[in-house]
């Protein structure tokens, strides 16, 4: 439309920060945030140096769109974590997955952490609803996942390229700042969880965020270059989701 890829890619940036904005003034609604909370969470998700490092400094736009299907998925479910499944639920979460399937392979993976923390909570009758519109979003998306797979795994991609988050175990000078912002991210997630948990004692929110926790101990003693698939995450990603 612009004839302008500069102008395009800025239009996309600024739209998404936009959409941002109002999926976490939705979420803030739902959990009966104050205006202030709702700015401040804004500001966590979105205003922090990895965000800006990764999506405004590097132009990763794509991860951005998954970041966002993963702000989506975790609205929802917070929404249904106390309550039985609708039909609400699968005009939200259907299109939020799909979106996250098509977006970005990063994202993709972490976002399925949630939604496996989420079927750990469920009965049963609610797991096989949950089971059932995710294998409807695959479908749906299977235009592009059927070719990426394809790609990746006969042509070996998927298993040859070199572990991004061998990062992880690089302390050069150029490394050092990551390596402590994420170390600092992790431990931060867990302690602040801890204190959370001492208050409230609400196991359905501990087995919620079981994976999540899982993910933040391998994070923070460096085991993740050790894990297949999750060894292709670069360190950056793994800060933003763990810091929302």
């Amino acid at each position: 439309l612009t004839k302008n890829i500069l102008i395009s890619v800025f239009i996309s940036m600024v739209s998404l920060f936009v959409i941002a904005l109002l999926i976490s003034f939705s979420l803030g609604k739902n959990q009966n945030f104050s205006f202030s909370k709702k700015i401040l969470f804004f500001s966590l998700a979105f205003a922090n140096p990895f965000i800006i490092s990764s999506y405004v400094k590097l132009g990763r736009l794509p991860e951005f769109l998954g970041f966002l299907g993963i702000l989506l998925i975790f609205s929802v479910m917070l929404k249904y974590l106390e309550k039985p499944l609708d039909k609400k639920f699968y005009i939200t979460f259907l299109p939020s997955y799909v979106l996250l399937m098509l977006s970005h392979p990063q994202m993709t993976l972490l976002g399925h952490l949630l939604i496996l923390g989420f079927l750990i909570i469920k009965n049963n009758k609610d797991r096989i609803k949950i089971i059932l519109a995710s294998i409807v979003g695959l479908i749906l998306s299977s235009f592009w996942l059927i070719n990426y797979l394809k790609y990746n795994l006969l042509g070996g991609n998927l298993f040859t390229l070199d572990p991004i988050a061998l990062q992880f175990l690089i302390f050069t000078k150029e490394s050092l700042l990551r390596n402590i912002s994420i170390t600092l991210v992790s431990l931060f997630l867990i302690f602040s969880f801890i204190i959370y948990y001492k208050q409230e004692k609400n196991r359905k929110i501990l087995y919620f965020f079981s994976p999540i926790m899982i993910l933040g101990l391998l994070v923070l003693f460096r085991l993740i270059p050790f894990i297949k698939f999750f060894n292709k995450v670069a360190p950056n990603t793994y800060s933003i989701f763990l810091l929302l």
